[in-house]
């Protein structure tokens, strides 16, 4: 770096030398960008040029993403400076490569090909659950099931990509009739229900029957996002699906007014089980010595939401936490039944996605914040705090890291 600095210097005070009446700044500033530019290139790793490479050759995108989630598997078993730049560059070269200009929206019917139907059924059926990611939050039990979430009352759009997923080609027959020819795959899908409120359960949108007349819908609840690629995991196409979706609901349904997610949370039952083992332990601690002993511990935030989820966040509103409101065994395991209702509002979207990145606070509903500070001043918090101990038990500050709460 001095040398590049050096030889810049140099090769700028040459240039004032011979060229005098060009003026004192022009030879500084391009011996400057020069040095940049070669720096940059010195940098540039080996493989960045057979990356692009191959992304320029039919079918490289895809396989690109695929040596991505190859690349992803071998980091959870060895994760080596190396390997994490490779990946970094990657999925900064993928990011761009798959930037929302480039793709596609389409409305998934019960009209299009079989071959797409089934490949949603198949990445529903997924039994990982990470919003935002290769996901099944809800699975598809059946084609019935599917025809259902395809129906009256209901929504389901995917992002498509050329070079990823074959597009649908849509052409009118000579009869007047919209023929599709072809497959595809989609890179990223949502599920929307209509309904005339925000459901508060996710048995009130699986378990809708009949469904909420379109004409009487007031709410558009996403209750589901699926991924279909692994090796996409970490870039944030759910973010855009979402506010291209709600852009197209509010054109068409002008009658649709709310906008909000039903989520679960991942990972709150291994916080919870993980936070209450180390609150017994450092309380046997400090009984013992009468010390309280410094340990480890992570916030709410961080250990029950995952990256793409509290990307979600930035961007809306908390309106709602709704107890016992998925009662699988999946949603008991992971979440303890507790889902969150995300609400969305355009015109405040950009306010909260700042707002959010300069304090790390989320916008949250008048409501939860009475309950919250009702919850705080519980006389049972009060009783809970004399048993373990102030430094001990904190029952609501992780709540008040994640929703904002003053």
């Amino acid at each position: 770096m001095r040398q590049y600095l050096s030889a810049a210097a140099a090769g700028g005070e040459e240039e004032e030398e011979e060229h005098p009446e060009a003026g004192g700044g022009g030879g500084s500033a391009s011996a400057m960008y020069r040095m940049e530019r070669g720096l940059r290139e010195a940098l540039r790793p080996k493989y960045a040029g057979f990356l692009e490479a191959m992304n320029a050759q039919p079918g490289g995108l895809k396989l690109l993403a695929v040596i991505r989630a190859d690349l992803l598997a071998l980091l959870g078993e060895e994760n080596l400076p190396a390997l994490r730049a490779l990946d970094g560059y990657l999925k900064e070269k993928l990011v761009t490569w798959l930037s929302p200009a480039a793709l596609t929206l389409h409305q998934i019917t019960w009209d299009d090909p079989a071959s797409l139907l089934e490949k949603i059924v198949a990445y529903e059926v997924c039994d990982q659950l990470t919003c935002f990611d290769l996901a099944a939050v809800h699975p598809i039990r059946n084609l019935i099931d599917l025809k259902r979430r395809l129906g009256v009352g209901r929504r389901c759009f995917g992002y498509f990509h050329p070079a990823i997923s074959r597009l649908l080609i849509m052409a009118s027959c000579p009869c007047g009739l919209l023929l599709i020819i072809g497959d595809g795959e989609p890179l990223i899908f949502i599920e929307v229900a209509l309904l005339k409120d925000t459901a508060a359960s996710i048995q009130e949108v699986l378990w809708d029957d009949p469904p909420t007349p379109e004409s009487e819908a007031r709410c558009a609840l996403f209750y589901s996002i699926s991924s279909t690629q692994p090796g996409l995991s970490g870039i944030n196409l759910g973010k855009f699906l979402l506010k291209r979706v709600i852009e197209m609901l509010r054109r068409d349904m002008p009658s649709v007014q709310i906008f909000a997610t039903l989520s679960p949370i991942p990972g709150f039952m291994q916080w919870l089980l993980a936070k209450l083992a180390s609150q017994i332990k450092l309380a046997e601690a400090e009984s013992q010595d009468g010390s309280l002993l410094e340990g480890t511990s992570s916030t709410f935030r961080e250990s029950i939401l995952f990256p793409e989820e509290e990307r979600m966040i930035h961007d809306a509103m908390i309106e709602r936490i709704n107890w016992m409101a998925d009662q699988s065994e999946k949603g008991i395991q992971q979440s303890g039944g507790i889902m969150v209702n995300y609400m969305y509002r355009l015109e405040n979207i950009e306010e909260y996605a700042l707002s959010y990145l300069g304090t790390g606070l989320a916008h949250t509903s008048s409501n939860l914040l009475q309950y919250i500070e009702m919850f705080c001043n519980s006389q049972r918090i009060h009783e809970l705090k004399n048993t373990f101990g102030n430094e001990v038990f904190h029952p609501a500050k992780d709540y008040k890291d994640i929703i904002g709460y003053g």
